[in-house]
Protein backbone atom coordinates (compact mmCIF):
# COMPACT_ATOMS: atom_id res chain seq x y z
CA UNK A 1 0.00 0.00 0.00
CA UNK A 2 2.98 2.38 0.42
CA UNK A 3 4.16 4.63 -2.19
CA UNK A 4 7.75 4.76 -3.36
CA UNK A 5 9.94 6.06 -1.21
CA UNK A 6 7.23 6.30 1.76
CA UNK A 7 7.78 5.07 5.43
CA UNK A 8 6.25 2.42 6.38
CA UNK A 9 5.01 1.57 9.77
CA UNK A 10 4.39 -1.56 11.32
CA UNK A 11 0.95 -1.04 11.34
CA UNK A 12 1.22 -0.43 7.34
CA UNK A 13 2.51 -3.92 7.26
CA UNK A 14 0.12 -5.53 9.16
CA UNK A 15 -2.73 -3.56 7.02
CA UNK A 16 -0.98 -5.12 3.97
CA UNK A 17 -1.84 -8.68 5.85
CA UNK A 18 -4.87 -8.15 7.06
CA UNK A 19 -6.08 -7.15 3.26
CA UNK A 20 -4.67 -10.14 1.99
CA UNK A 21 -6.34 -12.36 4.25
CA UNK A 22 -9.49 -10.94 3.82
CA UNK A 23 -9.56 -11.38 0.46
CA UNK A 24 -8.93 -15.14 0.09
CA UNK A 25 -10.61 -16.17 2.88
CA UNK A 26 -13.72 -18.09 1.93
CA UNK A 27 -15.18 -18.05 5.41
CA UNK A 28 -17.86 -15.00 5.19
CA UNK A 29 -17.49 -14.52 9.25
CA UNK A 30 -13.78 -14.63 9.50
CA UNK A 31 -13.50 -12.30 6.27
CA UNK A 32 -15.79 -9.81 8.48
CA UNK A 33 -13.37 -10.05 11.32
CA UNK A 34 -10.41 -9.23 9.26
CA UNK A 35 -12.34 -6.18 7.13
CA UNK A 36 -13.21 -4.86 10.22
CA UNK A 37 -10.06 -5.23 11.92
CA UNK A 38 -8.35 -3.39 8.93
CA UNK A 39 -10.85 -0.63 9.03
CA UNK A 40 -9.81 -0.35 12.34
CA UNK A 41 -6.36 -0.38 11.15
CA UNK A 42 -6.83 2.17 8.51
CA UNK A 43 -8.62 4.55 10.41
CA UNK A 44 -6.40 5.03 13.30
CA UNK A 45 -3.60 5.36 10.17
CA UNK A 46 -6.08 8.34 8.91
CA UNK A 47 -6.74 6.59 5.78
CA UNK A 48 -10.20 7.80 5.99
CA UNK A 49 -11.38 6.61 2.08
CA UNK A 50 -9.52 3.16 2.85
CA UNK A 51 -10.86 2.31 5.88
CA UNK A 52 -14.58 3.34 4.37
CA UNK A 53 -13.85 0.79 1.69
CA UNK A 54 -13.29 -1.99 4.18
CA UNK A 55 -16.11 -1.60 5.95
CA UNK A 56 -18.42 -1.48 2.85
CA UNK A 57 -16.58 -4.99 2.05
CA UNK A 58 -18.46 -5.99 5.59
CA UNK A 59 -21.70 -4.72 4.33
CA UNK A 60 -20.89 -6.56 1.03
CA UNK A 61 -20.86 -9.85 3.23
CA UNK A 62 -24.36 -8.43 5.20
CA UNK A 63 -25.79 -5.53 3.79
CA UNK A 64 -27.61 -5.54 7.35
CA UNK A 65 -24.71 -5.51 9.24
CA UNK A 66 -25.32 -2.97 11.53
CA UNK A 67 -21.86 -2.98 13.47
CA UNK A 68 -20.39 -2.07 10.06
CA UNK A 69 -22.63 0.63 9.50
CA UNK A 70 -22.50 2.10 12.98
CA UNK A 71 -18.97 2.24 12.32
CA UNK A 72 -18.85 4.18 9.10
CA UNK A 73 -21.07 6.75 11.06
CA UNK A 74 -18.63 7.18 14.00
CA UNK A 75 -16.04 8.05 10.95
CA UNK A 76 -17.79 10.10 9.03
CA UNK A 77 -19.01 12.35 12.04
CA UNK A 78 -15.34 12.20 13.48
CA UNK A 79 -13.91 13.44 10.21
CA UNK A 80 -17.23 15.78 8.97
CA UNK A 81 -17.86 13.80 6.00
CA UNK A 82 -21.55 15.25 6.21
CA UNK A 83 -22.49 14.03 2.84
CA UNK A 84 -21.07 10.50 3.23
CA UNK A 85 -22.83 10.26 6.57
CA UNK A 86 -26.27 11.25 4.94
CA UNK A 87 -25.86 8.31 3.04
CA UNK A 88 -25.07 5.87 5.82
CA UNK A 89 -27.86 7.36 7.64
CA UNK A 90 -30.31 6.20 4.50
CA UNK A 91 -28.97 2.86 4.68
CA UNK A 92 -29.22 2.82 8.33
CA UNK A 93 -33.26 3.79 8.23
CA UNK A 94 -33.85 1.50 5.54
CA UNK A 95 -32.94 -1.56 7.99
CA UNK A 96 -35.28 0.19 10.58
CA UNK A 97 -38.79 -0.67 10.64
CA UNK A 98 -40.44 2.60 11.32
CA UNK A 99 -40.27 3.15 15.29
CA UNK A 100 -38.06 5.55 17.46
CA UNK A 101 -34.96 4.27 16.20
CA UNK A 102 -35.62 5.60 12.44
CA UNK A 103 -37.12 8.81 13.69
CA UNK A 104 -33.67 9.44 15.40
CA UNK A 105 -32.17 8.48 12.50
CA UNK A 106 -34.02 11.28 10.21
CA UNK A 107 -33.82 13.44 13.13
CA UNK A 108 -30.05 13.61 12.75
CA UNK A 109 -30.05 13.47 9.11
CA UNK A 110 -32.24 16.67 8.71
CA UNK A 111 -29.59 18.47 11.35
CA UNK A 112 -26.58 17.11 9.56
CA UNK A 113 -28.45 18.35 5.68
CA UNK A 114 -29.07 21.69 7.41
CA UNK A 115 -26.24 22.59 9.98
CA UNK A 116 -23.57 21.05 8.54
CA UNK A 117 -24.38 21.06 4.79
CA UNK A 118 -26.44 24.15 4.23
CA UNK A 119 -29.57 22.60 2.63
CA UNK A 120 -32.68 23.48 4.35
CA UNK A 121 -34.99 22.10 2.35
CA UNK A 122 -33.71 18.29 2.71
CA UNK A 123 -33.80 18.77 6.26
CA UNK A 124 -37.75 19.71 5.70
CA UNK A 125 -38.23 16.47 3.77
CA UNK A 126 -36.24 14.39 6.38
CA UNK A 127 -38.33 16.43 9.44
CA UNK A 128 -41.42 15.13 7.35
CA UNK A 129 -40.65 11.65 7.05
CA UNK A 130 -40.37 11.73 10.92
CA UNK A 131 -43.68 13.00 10.56
CA UNK A 132 -44.64 10.03 8.50
CA UNK A 133 -43.68 7.89 11.33
CA UNK A 134 -44.75 9.98 14.10
CA UNK A 135 -47.73 12.59 12.90
CA UNK A 136 -46.87 14.02 17.04
CA UNK A 137 -43.19 13.97 16.95
CA UNK A 138 -42.52 17.66 19.12
CA UNK A 139 -38.88 16.98 17.49
CA UNK A 140 -39.64 17.41 14.16
CA UNK A 141 -42.72 19.74 14.17
CA UNK A 142 -40.07 22.14 16.58
CA UNK A 143 -37.46 21.80 14.20
CA UNK A 144 -39.92 22.50 11.17
CA UNK A 145 -41.05 25.49 12.91
CA UNK A 146 -37.15 26.84 13.31
CA UNK A 147 -36.63 25.91 9.70
CA UNK A 148 -39.82 27.71 8.24
CA UNK A 149 -39.16 30.41 10.29
CA UNK A 150 -35.61 30.73 8.98
CA UNK A 151 -36.57 30.13 5.33
CA UNK A 152 -39.66 32.77 5.76
CA UNK A 153 -42.07 30.16 4.65
CA UNK A 154 -45.15 31.35 5.99
CA UNK A 155 -47.79 29.05 4.60
CA UNK A 156 -45.82 26.06 5.62
CA UNK A 157 -45.11 27.53 9.20
CA UNK A 158 -49.15 28.26 9.82
CA UNK A 159 -50.00 24.68 9.18
CA UNK A 160 -47.02 23.18 11.56
CA UNK A 161 -48.40 25.57 14.04
CA UNK A 162 -52.26 24.16 13.77
CA UNK A 163 -50.76 21.30 13.97
CA UNK A 164 -48.45 22.11 17.39
CA UNK A 165 -51.87 23.48 18.91
CA UNK A 166 -53.38 20.07 18.51
CA UNK A 167 -50.84 18.79 20.66
CA UNK A 168 -50.47 21.42 23.08
CA UNK A 169 -50.14 20.55 26.70
CA UNK A 170 -50.71 23.27 28.86
CA UNK A 171 -53.39 26.63 28.48
CA UNK A 172 -50.25 28.99 28.44
CA UNK A 173 -48.31 27.00 25.41
CA UNK A 174 -51.73 26.95 24.06
CA UNK A 175 -52.15 30.68 24.69
CA UNK A 176 -48.50 31.05 23.36
CA UNK A 177 -49.05 29.22 19.99
CA UNK A 178 -52.32 31.01 19.16
CA UNK A 179 -50.61 34.09 19.62
CA UNK A 180 -47.74 33.33 17.05
CA UNK A 181 -50.55 32.00 14.48
CA UNK A 182 -52.42 35.13 14.84
CA UNK A 183 -49.57 37.40 14.58
CA UNK A 184 -48.60 35.70 11.71
CA UNK A 185 -51.77 35.46 9.70
CA UNK A 186 -52.13 39.41 10.55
Amino acid sequence: DAEEGEFVTPQDKVATIYRGIAEKVDDPMLARQYWTRLAEIQEKLGRIEDAADSYEKVLALDPTDKEALEAMDALYRRTEHWVELVSVYRRRIELEHGGGEAETLYAEMAQAYEEKLGRPEEAIAAYREVLTIDPASRVALTALDGLFTRQQDWPELAENLETQLTLVETDQAEVDLMLRLAALRE
